[in-house]
């Protein structure tokens, strides 16, 4: 879902920018419905699993993926996001990478717990790809709270309303990633 082109549209995500120059912050809706809806979840056990932090760095991650309309300004660098190859002619509504509307070089902690560092991700983002944000979603999508949360959203919709029945959720768990 980070990297849909269908999100990046609905979310505004195309007008996303960072860095020297920019007119706006990070758009931060890819990033909140990222950790909100489809990984992490708003919380458990009372506690919050990310922060507004959280959220301002992965946004700051996400800045210049783009979704070519066949309009977008001209003097922008368009790059194939996962091999950062340049695309002088993008196709309409093509997923691009426009290096000028990210900044490189920033280091970036996500601290998704405060009371632990085991899954704090640290990284320096990088200028010609979508590195940054894929690096991150891999992290989160292996984290615990993330199989946790999703495991329960398969079993209350497949199985039980109680999603919290133990044998069943580490039972899910397990089979994470196999």
């Amino acid at each position: 879902s980070i990297d849909s082109r269908a999100m990046i549209l609905y979310l505004s995500l195309f007008n996303s920018r960072s860095g020297p120059g920019a007119n706006d912050v990070p758009n931060e809706d890819l990033a909140r419905e990222f950790l909100e809806l489809h990984t992490l979840g708003p919380e458990e056990g009372g506690q919050a699993n990310y922060s507004h932090d959280d959220i301002e760095a992965l946004a700051e991650c996400l800045a210049g993926w783009n979704v070519y309309r066949g309009s977008l300004p001209g003097g922008l660098t368009y790059r194939e996001p996962v091999t950062g190859n340049v695309i002088p002619n993008p196709s309409p509504l093509q997923r691009v990478f426009i290096e000028q509307w990210h900044e490189s070089g920033q280091a970036l902690t996500l601290d998704f717990d405060p009371t632990t560092t085991a899954d704090d991700l640290a990284l320096t983002t990088t200028s010609t790809t979508d590195i940054d944000a894929r690096t991150v979603a891999t992290h989160v999508a292996n984290m615990e709270q993330t199989k946790r949360f999703v495991c329960r959203k398969l079993i209350r919709f497949f199985l039980s309303d109680d999603a919290n029945e133990p044998t069943l959720l580490t039972q899910a768990m397990a089979a994470w990633g196999t």
